[in-house]
């Protein structure tokens, strides 16, 4: 590997469950206004699956 070359590593592709798991935690958390007032990125970051 050169300078400057960083490698890039695939993420393998998440489950239906998982998806599924994650979609429903999202509607939760948009229930519950006062504690994602606490998390002001919470929204982003379950949208981009960080």
């Amino acid at each position: 590997m050169m300078v400057g070359e960083m490698e890039v590593k695939e993420r393998p592709r998440p489950s239906p469950d998982y998806l599924m798991q994650l979609l429903n935690e999202k509607k939760l958390m948009t229930s519950l206004p006062n504690l994602c007032g606490i998390f002001t990125h919470l929204e982003r970051l379950l949208d981009e699956g960080l």
